[in-house]
Parts: C-alpha cells; sequence; structure tokens
C-alpha cells in the first residue's frame, strides 16, 4: 500500500513539475542563458535590460505577440517569471487560440478572478500563470513566481505605455482574411 501512495506521490509530482513548463517552452528555474535560447529560437532577441527584467523583441515581428519580458533572479541568474505581450489587434479567435494552448499545456484553469477578469492557473502556492489584457487592449500571458514579488514591482504599467517606436520598425500589418 505505502508504495502505491508513493509513486502516486511521485506521479502527482512529476506531472506538477511539467506543469510549471510554459509557453515558448520556458520552465521557472531555467538558466537565463537557457531561455535566451529558447526565445532564440522563436526569433526573439533581447533588446532591452532594466534590473530584472529582460525584454525580448521578435526580429522579424511575429504576427502574435509584440514582445516577452524575463524577470530574472539577480543571484542565480535563473528565470522567476515571464510575460508575454500580444499584438493589440489580435481578435478574439486569435484569444482563443491563445487560451487553448495554455489548456493543452497546464490543463483547465484552477481559478477565474472577477474583480480584476483574470484567467489564473496555480501551480504551487507561489508560481501561478494569469491572462489578462492591459490597459492598451494587449492579451498578455504572465508567468510569475511569488517568491520573488520584489522582481516584479517594476510596473508593467510602464513598460506597457512605453513608445515602442524605434525598438520594432512598424507594427505588422493585420493578417489578411480570406
Amino acid at each position: 500500500m505505502k508504495r502505491i501512495i508513493f509513486l502516486l506521490a511521485m506521479l502527482l509530482i512529476a506531472f506538477g513539475l511539467q506543469a510549471q513548463k510554459g509557453v515558448f517552452d520556458i520552465s521557472y528555474g531555467d538558466p537565463w542563458p537557457k531561455a535566451d535560447s529558447l526565445l532564440a529560437e522563436y526569433n526573439f532577441f533581447a533588446r532591452d535590460i532594466d534590473g530584472a527584467m529582460v525584454k525580448y523583441y521578435c526580429r522579424n515581428i511575429d504576427p502574435m505577440v509584440e514582445a516577452v519580458i524575463l524577470y530574472i533572479e539577480p543571484t542565480h541568474h535563473t528565470v522567476v517569471g515571464w510575460f508575454v505581450k500580444h499584438w493589440h489587434y489580435l481578435e478574439a479567435e486569435d484569444v482563443e487560440i491563445i487560451v487553448n494552448r495554455l489548456v493543452e499545456i497546464h490543463g483547465e484553469p484552477t481559478h477565474y478572478d472577477h474583480d480584476t477578469d483574470q484567467l489564473i492557473w496555480v501551480f504551487t502556492p507561489d508560481r501561478t500563470v494569469h491572462v489578462l489584457y492591459v490597459s492598451d487592449d494587449s492579451f498578455c500571458v504572465f508567468y510569475k513566481d511569488s517568491q520573488h514579488q520584489d522582481l516584479f514591482t517594476v510596473s508593467l504599467d510602464r513598460y506597457l505605455e512605453e513608445d515602442l517606436e524605434g525598438i520594432v520598425d512598424e507594427e505588422p500589418a493585420e493578417p489578411e482574411t480570406e
């Protein structure tokens, strides 16, 4: 009986660890160079470093993702969170694709916050992923480890309201519909 309980516990732990791998195949605790390489595979490059935040932009303008921010723990240089900002012009169908992909990766959301209009997946008491709209109507996915809350205190609004002119040459054309 103890062996069965132990095996079930190990399976749950393995499932829980797998659930913490997210979009762009990034995982909590990844070394920064590994996460950087994973983003490079998707053609994103580091453009700006602001404290614990490293901002990535696509070389060829991704049709759905405007930018990715990695939050790096400064002592060990590991990923403690990441924020994916999608273009503000995405249609409902695009958002549905993104949410469906998150469900494929993480299963059904564990919580919906009516006050903030966020879908939330809770992996551990500290590690969560939130999907939300921000002030410029961009759909965003935010992975965060609350044990490092101090690294997230840099205002996301400041980043979101920055003029991206010069960082990306132009806003991509809206996808053609047939």
